[in-house]
């Protein structure tokens, strides 16, 4: 009976052990179906990341060259010093660090924070990572030559660049989720992004002094802090909008959790550049070799952007910067995001990096710091300057040292592009600027520009505007001085002024009435017109530059002695059709200058007194290149040219047929040669007489005063030699005072000009 009990109680036992081990197995196998079968690939995937990195390897951007072969921008290595926050102090070690501090269990920590940042202990997780991240700063701060100040300021601009994408993708989301017919998403997206600023510098002005916000973690208070307001606020929204959205609070608390996933994502992914330079590669060494003594600190090499020449040909050359915002009507764009959604980041590399691994890589800020044309020829050429970057897929150790290379599509560097300008004549032509000062009242700075042109084939010799600028100093990263200095300093040095800049021609328009009325038979040259000093026309007078007046003028002498009542009086035969012969002569629209963004200048809409004054160059705006192209047009014959800066561009005539008669070519020729060489001429400068100068002089009529004194335009334009003309040259200076006349303060700068681009074109 006993033995019979015990071998049932046994029995029992058993099942209960087998029952017990069953469980056991059973649960192993679920969990080894759920790792193996049903989430294999992720995790697959996510082991595969830890141990294997893409590395995207970018191309040099081509170079620039002037038409002599001398480099105008180039791509040269630039050494970059990034930081990965989350590798700093990683969650596993957090615990530890805790523990050691505060003399607890470090089990219980991490039990209770886990891998995250959580809400337990979260005071002393952000205590641990502050220290951390200073003691690194402090340490990495004399390697790299740079003041402990500047790296924590670096720390805070990188949190501010993910701050502004968390803040664009809630505004982008929230305009899509709460726009309406009554209040459009361009409206929408203004309110959104009006609170979210409101908000974010208040969480800010919040923080304590020498904290940081991402990097500890200290945001994420904050967050919730504010979720209740920001709540309402997107609901007032919502309201002016005229219709709440069904389950508004889930959405939006969904897009909260969303954009803070994204700002997770960046933290953990993504490295923030502190320093970028032409480092000393001693300082590369050192960290490369020490990294021990740099956790989460990684050396990245990049082509960096440079211009040797620095500001000449600088608004020829542009300059290159990230992509960001833009207005469009009333709408500001993210350029960026819309490259992003044209596919424009994605280069298929061959079966090394499909979309989707793209997609992940622009999540994590992968492109943010790509480089593009913003100006210039940077931009216009940008495609092709470009290229196309490569791939490289390592194997990395547990210490994230490389190991081997698995694959390897090297990049395709962008191509070369030449142009036209002469970067030795761009100098000269600049420098050529300062013989503009006697006539400025002292201490007033040089404004203007310059253009000089083949009279043959269009092509542009030189193009210079003044002030200019260092495309150095606008090459990321940009320094805020330098920001502050060329965005919002006085001159607008970023304007190129030689084709975008409309100024009312003055005189030098002359020329077009001239031979409009030769060729419209409503003058001929023989002709005298009486200049008593000034031209009554209706109730309006108006004024000869010479008050007491030129007496009878022909046409040659007209030009020579710049007589406006000899022009008043054929603008008024010419009427309307003087507006037609602007327009055959290039005025009112752009030249078609293989620069972006030209500007056209604007022609009078048409009344009497509007072609009066026309004739003179008054009532009507054009820019420094169509005044250069018009005299070049007078030079080579009559042929209408389309400006080129590259030279591969092509240019030349436009297939028409010659704009006028030789007949009256050769009339304003003459006189044009006379403006130089004539005994009453209003150029008769040394250097312009020099240079056997042909041209015309202008001033005009600004309608501003400067300190209580009225201000004119100055002009010279014309071409040289005027028995062999090689080159065409417009000259303006803005705002010269009174009284100072074209010949006083542009001839001089167009004779030096001459004076150069002859001798350039003899060597």
């Amino acid at each position: 009976m006993d033995s019979r009990r015990l071998f049932e109680t046994g029995a029992r036992r058993v099942r209960w052990i087998g029952l017990a081990l069953f469980g056991l197995f059973l649960v192993v196998g679920v969990r080894l179906i759920d790792l193996q079968i049903l989430h294999g690939g992720a995790y697959e995937e996510m082991a595969s990341e830890n141990r294997v990195r893409i590395r995207l390897i970018p191309p040099l951007r081509g170079r620039i060259l002037d038409g002599n072969g001398r480099v105008l921008a180039e791509d040269r290595p630039c050494w970059a010093v990034a930081v990965d926050f989350h590798r700093i102090v990683p969650p596993e070690q957090i615990a530890d660090a805790i523990a050691d501090a505060w003399d607890v269990e470090g089990a219980d920590v991490a039990e209770e924070i886990g891998t995250g940042w959580g809400d337990a202990w979260a005071p002393q997780v952000r205590t641990v990572r502050r220290r951390k991240l200073l003691a690194l700063l402090e340490t990495l701060s004399p390697v790299v030559h740079r003041p402990f100040a500047d790296l924590v300021r670096a720390v805070r601009e990188a949190e501010d660049r993910i701050l502004e994408r968390e803040r664009r993708e809630r505004v982008r989301v929230a305009g899509l989720l709460l726009a309406s017919e009554t209040m459009p998403r361009g409206e929408v997206r203004e309110r959104i992004r009006t609170i979210e600023e409101a908000l974010e510098a208040e969480m800010k002005s919040a923080v304590p002094e020498g904290a940081f916000l991402l990097a500890t973690g200290i945001r994420w208070d904050r967050v919730k802090a504010f979720r209740s307001r920001r709540l309402e606020a997107y609901r007032s929204v919502a309201a002016l909008s005229g219709d709440e959205p069904p389950r508004f609070e889930r959405r939006i608390a969904e897009l909260d959790r969303a954009c803070s996933r994204r700002i997770l994502e960046s933290m953990r992914s993504e490295e923030h550049v502190l320093v970028e330079g032409h480092l000393p590669y001693g300082v590369i060494a050192t960290l490369e070799t020490e990294w021990e003594s740099f956790p989460g600190v990684t050396v990245q090499v990049r082509p960096g952007r440079r211009y040797p020449e620095e500001i000449d040909g600088c608004h020829v050359v542009g300059y290159v910067g990230y992509l960001g915002w833009r207005r469009r009507g009333d709408e500001s764009v993210n350029v960026y995001e819309e490259r992003e959604e044209e596919g424009f980041f994605f280069e298929p590399l061959e079966d090394l990096i499909d979309r989707e691994t793209y997609e992940r890589m622009e999540k994590r800020g992968a492109f943010h710091h790509d480089l593009f044309g913003k100006a210039g020829v940077e931009r216009l050429a940008d495609a092709g300057l470009r290229g196309r970057r490569g791939a490289r897929i390592v194997e990395r150790d547990r210490r994230n040292r490389i190991q081997r290379t698995l694959r390897l599509d090297p990049p395709a560097h962008g191509g070369t592009v030449r142009l036209t300008v002469d970067v030795v004549l761009q100098r000269r032509v600049r420098e050529a600027f300062a013989r503009a000062r006697p006539a400025l009242p002292a201490g007033t700075p040089v404004r203007g520009a310059a253009v000089v042109l083949d009279v043959e084939t269009g092509a542009v010799r030189a193009l210079v505007s003044v002030p200019g600028y260092d495309p150095n100093e606008l090459t990321p990263p940009v320094s805020a001085a330098s920001a502050k200095r060329y965005l919002s300093g006085e001159g607008k040095p970023l304007l190129n002024r030689a084709i975008r800049g409309r100024y009312p021609a003055g005189s030098t328009f002359k020329v077009v009435a001239a031979l409009a009325a030769l060729e419209e038979g409503v003058v001929d040259p023989e002709d005298e017109i009486e200049c008593e000093g000034s031209y009554a026309y209706g109730p309006q007078t108006f004024h000869c530059w010479n008050r007491h007046g030129h007496g009878p003028l022909k046409m040659v002498e007209a030009l020579e002695r710049s007589c406006n009542v000899y022009f008043y009086v054929t603008g008024r035969e010419l009427g309307s059709a003087l507006r037609r012969w602007a327009e055959y002569w290039g005025f009112g629209s752009p030249t078609g200058l293989d620069l972006p963004g030209e500007k056209g200048g604007q022609l009078p809409p048409g009344r009497g007194g509007d072609w009066v004054q026309l004739a003179i160059g008054q009532r009507m705006t054009a820019t420094p290149l169509q005044v250069a192209r018009m005299m070049a047009a007078v030079a080579n014959g009559g042929r209408f040219l389309i400006p080129h800066v590259r030279k591969d561009a092509g240019g030349g005539p436009d297939g028409q047929a010659p704009l006028v008669s030789p007949r009256s070519l050769a009339v304003v020729r003459e006189g044009l040669r006379r403006v130089v060489h004539g005994e009453h001429g209003t150029a008769a400068l040394p250097s312009l007489i020099e240079a056997k100068a042909a041209g015309k002089t202008g001033t005009a009529e600004t309608g501003r005063t400067v300190d209580g004194v009225e201000t004119n335009h100055a002009w010279f334009a014309g071409y040289a030699p005027y028995d062999d003309p090689k080159v065409s040259v417009a000259v303006v200076i803005e705002s010269v005072p009174d009284g100072v006349h074209g010949g006083e303060a542009a001839g001089p700068v167009a004779g030096a000009i001459f004076r150069a681009a002859l001798a350039e074109g003899e060597e």
